[in-house]
């Protein structure tokens, strides 16, 4: 599917891993540097999750570790309406679990870019892998391979962004209010859009595109829950797939 997207392994093979010293601080470094505008997006977003979660009736301490264990701000945002509905936390777990299938299909393409990896930094990649950074390294890997420390260095950046937009969200919730008064609850949507410019490089690339967006509306109307973006990640992995053997 990353070929059909216009995404083609750099010459040479696939990706490296931590390397030297001096190299792989380097790399960190322009890791965190190149993912310092989705940071502060990502801060502002979670400023509005701590609100939220908040208003749901979690407390401060509560809130402040789910983003640090979970790490995940959509099924995060998820769980928010079933802690206040005192849902049993089987639905909870099944819900944000459904939710983060899609990693499934990111973490299975990034290994084509990501190679000579040992377990433990692939367990670190694993548990930083967001949809931003995701994207953001994936369009890195199109210009020159890609290696453990820059990936490592991209996840952190937005890690702690995301704690502290998320800490400082849950404390203040009551003195800042609804984030849609600042605009928060778009942050997130903005970026996304912007970073599409790394992979619509051609006809195959938009295809894929209106492949998933047409599933995805499709599955809103039909589908229950949020099963409709499960079903968008499969349907335009299988139209990239068909692309590139077509």
């Amino acid at each position: 599917m990353a070929t059909a997207l216009g995404y083609n392994p750099p010459a040479g093979g696939g990706g490296r891993g931590m390397g030297g010293g001096g190299q792989s601080r380097r790399e960190w470094l322009h890791g965190a540097r190149d993912t310092a505008p989705l940071a502060l997006s990502a801060f502002a977003y979670a400023i509005g999750f701590g609100v939220l979660a908040r208003a749901a009736g979690l407390t401060v301490a509560e809130t402040s570790l789910m983003s640090a264990l979970v790490f995940a701000g959509a099924s995060q945002f998820a769980a928010l309406p079933l802690f206040s509905a005192a849902a049993v936390p089987l639905t909870i777990i099944a819900t944000t679990a459904a939710i983060n299938l899609r990693h499934l299909l990111m973490g299975a393409s990034l290994t084509r870019v990501l190679r000579g990896v040992s377990r433990p930094l692939l367990a670190a990649v694993a548990f930083g892998l967001s949809d931003e950074t995701y994207a953001l390294v994936m369009g890195r890997a199109q210009r020159q391979p890609l290696s453990a420390a820059y990936v490592l260095g991209s996840f952190l950046a937005l890690y702690v962004a995301w704690n502290a937009g998320t800490g400082l969200g849950a404390s203040l919730g009551a003195l800042l209010g609804p984030p849609e008064r600042y605009g928060l609850d778009f942050a997130v949507t903005a970026v996304f859009i912007a970073l599409l410019t790394f992979f619509l490089e051609g006809r195959p690339g938009w295809t894929v595109l209106g492949a998933a967006a047409a599933i995805s509306i499709g599955g809103v109307l039909l589908l229950p829950g949020n099963s409709h973006l499960i079903a968008a990640g499969l349907g335009g992995s299988l139209v990239g797939a068909a692309l590139e053997r077509g």
